[in-house]
């Protein structure tokens, strides 16, 4: 015969395992749960918790990281970090060169060939990939805050929102 608090704690044993059966079922059909849901669940469940990625000397990475490496050794193995090209003088002389090639200071979709294409502009993108050496508009926007701001910065004249080119 069980005492009551073995027989309660038998129950939500039971009750457990069905859960965790149910909705590891539901994750292998993916039925409605979001990931954050999911990574909630199966962390709950005993043994099944998520070590931390760490990279070969020991210190802990990014889930995102691609290499398995952290930024030390990924330099220390010959990995030539990126170069900072575009710095806001060098955005603003490319901005400067635009203006002098084409007569007007450039649009939005001028600088992201994604967004020319998708407005009707392909010669705009074709540009940007023939001329090679203009900023994207998101390396712009990260510099400046946005195209006006980097165009005045350039001292070239910007346009009110709306505003279109003739």
């Amino acid at each position: 015969m069980l005492t009551k608090i073995e027989r309660a704690a038998r129950d939500q044993r039971i009750r457990a395992r069905r859960r965790d059966n149910w909705t590891l079922e539901r994750i292998a059909r993916g039925e409605g749960l979001s990931h954050q849901r999911v990574s909630q669940i199966v962390a709950d469940i005993p043994g099944s918790r998520q070590k931390p990625r760490r990279c070969v000397c020991g210190k802990s990475i990014e889930r995102n990281s691609v290499t398995g490496l952290c930024r030390a050794c990924l330099l220390d193995s010959g990995f030539k970090a990126i170069p900072q090209k575009w710095t806001p003088e060098a955005i603003s002389e490319a901005l400067r060169r635009f203006h002098d090639r084409y007569g007007h200071s450039p649009r939005a979709f001028d600088l992201s060939p994604a967004q020319a294409r998708r407005v009707g502009h392909p010669e705009a993108a074709e540009r940007f990939y023939q001329d090679g050496d203009m900023p994207s508009l998101q390396v712009v926007t990260r510099r400046f805050g946005g195209l006006n701001q980097a165009l005045s910065a350039a001292g070239l004249p910007t346009r009110r929102p709306g505003e279109r080119m003739t």
